[in-house]
């Protein structure tokens, strides 16, 4: 990448379908592609930024950036608030690595970009 000129990457993860769960725990796996790529990037090139994408709908059995209520009828479709717990996790945790930012995401699924974590 050096030699390419990026000072920056970013990482939006293709996960394996029997890794993902209705409640994306894969997320928080130390082990899971996201900090294994992330290591990886730094190990090999320590100078370049790497950016993850904090959202749920990659490790999700039901492709949602969210968790499922289970009654969905009386309540929303989504369970925002536990939502944003799990993603702050997501940000926060050991998934992350050391990526240089975070791009936490809105539900309607553009990015907030002015809403970036650097670390």
């Amino acid at each position: 990448m050096r030699q390419t000129g990026y000072s920056c990457d970013g990482l939006v993860p293709v996960i394996d379908a029997s890794l993902k769960t209705p409640d994306g725990r894969e997320a928080f796996n130390p082990d899971g592609l996201v900090p294994r790529v992330v290591r990886a990037l730094k190990q090999h090139c320590p100078e370049l930024g790497v950016m993850t994408d904090v959202a749920l709908d990659p490790f999700t059995s039901h492709g949602q950036d969210g968790l499922l209520d289970p009654n969905p009828a009386e309540n929303n479709y989504i369970m925002n608030d536990a939502t944003v717990d799990v993603l702050v996790q997501a940000s926060t945790g050991t998934s992350c690595g050391r990526c240089g930012h975070r791009c936490p995401q809105r539900h309607d699924g553009w990015p907030h970009w002015r809403d970036s974590h650097r670390t």
